[in-house]
């Protein structure tokens, strides 16, 4: 279904997600300090060389995660995707929608925890909207 609403890859690999700490120069492109910001991504692309295919595909394919399919709680990208977008070549062979899903069904778990024990006011991240379509 997430394959069929968000038209995403489903391929047979895992999606790999890079350790807090694992080293990657791809994660200076898209910093300002420590967090990556959606803005500093929208300046990588207007940035970019129209040439620059790779680098537009790889902050295209990291917004497109932070802003519909996995956002967070802020306006950051996740630079820890990018593990599964050092080589875009192979971008399809990530199961991308049962990431999504499993993303999706996490935070609404943790949303039924918070408000079963009476929390109001939280913050939640996953793909909420696509329990509404």
């Amino acid at each position: 279904m997430v394959h069929k609403i968000f038209n995403v890859p489903s391929g047979p690999r895992v999606v790999e997600l890079l350790k807090r700490n694992e080293r990657c120069e791809l994660r200076d492109i898209y910093r300002e300090g420590t967090r990556a910001p959606m803005k500093k991504s929208i300046s990588v692309i207007k940035k970019a060389s129209d040439n620059d295919v790779v680098t537009l595909e790889r902050t295209w394919v990291l917004l497109c995660l932070a802003l519909v399919l996995v956002p967070g709680t802020g306006n950051m990208v996740l630079l820890d995707y990018l593990a599964s977008l050092k080589d875009l070549d192979e971008l399809n062979e990530f199961a991308w929608d049962e990431h999504v899903l499993a993303t999706a069904l996490r935070e609404a778990g943790n949303y039924q925890l918070k408000r079963e024990a009476g929390a109001s006011g939280f913050w939640i991240g996953g793909c909420l909207p696509m329990f509404v379509v």
